[in-house]
């Protein structure tokens, strides 16, 4: 795999909403789909008692990976399906580029 440096990286992403595509950029990367964004745990009690979050990981998205299936990440791990055409992490057949 090519390891390449970026001059301007990639901000967080704003306004990210259901059904956006994004690319997750940790292993095993690839694109995911939007299933919901939370904000904060007040809004999800279900989360209040996930001690695996911490303040600064949100929002945390749920997300539908082709690999993982549904899962819930922090929303850094993440980038516009856009930026990673362009940066030559995905290809135009829509494939993971591990050159």
């Amino acid at each position: 795999m090519k390891m390449t440096v970026m001059n301007d990286p990639p901000k967080l992403i704003e306004h990210i909403k259901t059904g956006d595509l994004l690319w997750q950029q940790r292993h095993p990367g690839g694109a995911c789909v939007v299933i919901e964004v939370i904000e904060t745990p007040q809004r999800f009690p279900e989360l209040q008692h996930d001690y695996c979050w911490d303040d600064d990981d949100f929002p945390i998205l749920r997300v539908l990976h082709p690999t993982e299936g549904v899962i819930e990440d922090p929303s850094y791990y993440y980038t516009p399906i856009q930026v990673a055409i362009n940066q030559g992490w995905f290809d135009s057949e829509g494939e993971k580029d591990d050159s």
